[in-house]
Parts: C-alpha cells; sequence; structure tokens
C-alpha cells in the first residue's frame, strides 16, 4: 500500500500524458539539472544541439513540473509529434483555443514546431511550409496504416481541438502505473533533499511507521530508488516510444 502522502501530494501526476510523465522524470536527473544551467548561457543553436542528447529540441526548465513545463520532445524521440505541412490559406480551427500555445523556430531546421500544452497534456505538431500558422490549411503527407499508431492518435487530438478548444482528458489514457510512479517521483524528491534511505522513509511513511517496518521498508526505498534512477537515466524515453 502506498502512503497517504503519494495519493494526495502527488495525486495530480496521475492525469498526466505520456510526455509529462517522460519529463516528470527526466526533470529529476540531476545531471540534466546542472547541463541546463551550463547551457543558459550559451548560443541557440550550441544549446539546441545540447538539449538533443536528452531528446529535446531545446532545454526545458527543470523547476517547472509538467503542468506548466514548455517541453519541445525531439521527434526522432518522440513519436506523437505530428507532423504536418501547410496547403495555402484557410480556416484550421486553432483560432481561440483554450490552453496554451508555445512556438519554436530554430535556425537550422526549416520546420516550425508548434506545441499545444494544458494540464500536463500535450499536442506537438511539426509544420513545414510558410503563412500565419492560424491562417493556414494543414495536410499530411501520408497517414498511418496502423490504427494504434502513435501519429494518428495524435491526428485525433488535433481535430478533436479543433472542434472543442482544448486538450480534452478523454484522449489522453492514463498511466496505468501511475499510483506507483508517482511514488516513485516522491521517493526521488526526498532523497534529494536528504539521501539516508531511513531518512527518506520517515519522510515518505512517516517516523512512526518508518521505525516500526524498516527491515521491510528499507528494501522498498531500494527498489524505489533503483527503479527511479533507471527512469531519470534513459528510462523516461519509454514513454515516448
Amino acid at each position: 500500500m502506498l502512503p497517504e502522502s503519494s495519493r494526495d501530494n502527488y495525486a495530480w501526476m496521475l492525469e498526466l500524458s505520456a510526455e509529462g510523465w517522460a519529463w516528470e522524470f527526466l526533470r529529476r536527473n540531476p545531471s540534466y539539472r546542472r547541463h541546463y544551467i551550463a547551457c543558459r548561457k550559451a548560443d541557440d543553436v550550441a544549446a539546441s544541439r545540447a538539449a538533443h542528447h536528452w531528446g529535446l529540441l531545446r532545454f526545458a526548465d527543470p523547476d517547472e513540473d509538467a503542468r506548466s513545463a514548455i517541453v519541445f520532445w525531439s521527434p526522432a524521440k518522440n513519436r506523437s509529434v505530428l507532423p504536418l505541412v501547410t496547403a495555402g490559406e484557410g480556416r484550421n480551427g486553432l483560432v481561440g483555443v483554450k490552453c496554451r500555445v508555445s512556438i519554436l523556430e530554430l535556425a537550422w531546421s526549416a520546420q516550425r514546431h508548434v506545441l499545444y500544452s494544458c494540464g500536463g497534456r500535450f499536442l506537438q505538431l511539426a509544420v513545414t511550409g510558410e503563412g500565419d500558422l492560424n491562417r493556414v490549411r494543414y495536410m499530411m503527407d501520408a497517414l498511418p496504416e496502423r490504427s494504434g499508431d502513435p501519429k494518428l492518435v495524435a491526428l485525433r487530438r488535433l481535430a478533436d481541438l479543433t472542434q472543442h478548444k482544448r486538450l480534452r482528458p478523454e484522449l489522453y489514457s492514463r498511466q496505468k502505473r501511475g499510483p506507483r510512479l508517482s511514488h516513485i517521483a516522491e521517493v526521488l524528491d526526498f532523497s534529494a533533499i536528504n539521501p539516508a534511505h531511513r531518512s527518506i522513509a520517515r519522510a515518505v511513511f512517516g517516523n512512526d511507521r518508518a521505525d516500526e517496518e524498516w527491515d521491510n521498508l528499507r528494501d522498498h526505498v531500494r527498489r524505489a530508488l533503483a527503479a527511479g534512477r533507471k527512469l531519470t537515466e534513459g528510462g523516461y524515453l519509454e514513454f515516448l516510444s
């Protein structure tokens, strides 16, 4: 059974999309945090190339959780990035959407990346072609053949966004491992404050339970830390595949 703190303080994580979970574990990677700080003074091209090491198009602030972070994933790592081509002027239904809209233009790329985000749900477009993104029609070169293809799922989300003007939770599957993953995130957070295993157990389960059940909780903390390190050190990309 997970502690009350995991069910309460981290309950918001249960609604995260795959991209949201990937970001939550990447931002808990100490090496990523150091790399982010080191590259803040670098020019845009150098910083973007460095971000590719982590599967990103550019660095995102690790102090922002998935509910507010602007995270542009590399299409090479995130199969849900939807490639579109502009097809002349026209209504695309994306004016007035009720979610955050961010645009990334890279000096070394002909594509413009558009990110719609809301409450840990994301939809990222990779747009090729000219025109005002609010006044162009979009097309795809070819539709995915498999019904479960992530790009086809993204296309459904885009169509739904044009109709309902928001990223509806109904189109984003909840992670079945959500309660376990949020608990791992909590253990990682307390580990960053004090890495001593008993200290982590006391912070997560309370002093009394940690002392009374230490023999069992010691192994529990070890396993959670091991799983967390695996997720922060590259395992986060599995959410995007």
